[in-house]
């Protein structure tokens, strides 16, 4: 994953415990002279079990600058990554198999441990985050990456799912650099408070 200049490069990763064991490999041999220039690490993070916190202290350390992160938000009550049953990530595991089960979603029940926002920014406690909507430096940037979404001329013709979230996700903006507290995902960029190393 590192080429000879220590740049990374990305790669579309089907399975996520494949792209675990990509970043392990990767942590294992950048040393702390080797550093990664602008990494993604998109829906990973959640399936680090044992040493979750030890996977995002890594990336963290082998992060040149910028560090672009994506898991799903532990205090969100519907995670559609797993089962999307209404608070089932939240149970214990031996529950959630049952609760999976009963709805019939227990291939989509993947013991996943997922983060909260705090939880993700004690780790990444050397990052500043530099976005303040999801992935976007703000949330009129969002909804400009997403006006083929939006772009409809009757509003009514538009799904009832995509108005809700719409209009979620505008209370959400309301928050600011808090939102990722709120939002069903973490996704955000930071940049390293002191890149001069």
């Amino acid at each position: 994953m590192l080429d000879d200049s220590g740049s990374f490069m990305a790669y579309a990763i089907r399975h996520a415990m494949q792209a675990v064991q990509i970043f392990r490999a990767c942590m294992k041999t950048s040393g702390v002279s080797r550093w990664i220039n602008d990494p993604f690490c998109i829906e990973v993070l959640e399936h680090v079990h044992a040493a979750r916190a030890a996977a995002a202290c890594d990336l963290a350390r082998v992060t040149r600058d910028l560090l672009t992160v994506t898991t799903p938000n532990r205090h969100f009550p519907v995670i559609g990554h797993d089962t999307a049953l209404p608070f089932c990530h939240m149970l214990p595991i031996p529950l959630r198999d049952r609760y999976a089960a009963r709805f019939n979603r227990q291939r989509r029940q993947e013991s996943n441990l997922f983060w909260s926002a705090h939880e993700l920014h004690v780790c990444l406690s050397d990052f500043e985050r530099v976005s303040r909507f999801l992935n976007f430096p703000n949330y009129r940037a969002y909804r400009r990456a997403n006006s083929a979404e939006s772009g409809q001329a009757n509003p009514l013709s538009v799904p009832i799912g995509v108005r809700a979230k719409r209009v979620f996700y505008g209370v959400a903006r309301l928050a600011g650099k808090y939102s990722d507290f709120i939002l069903p995902n973490l996704a955000s960029t930071y940049r390293r408070r002191n890149v001069g190393h």
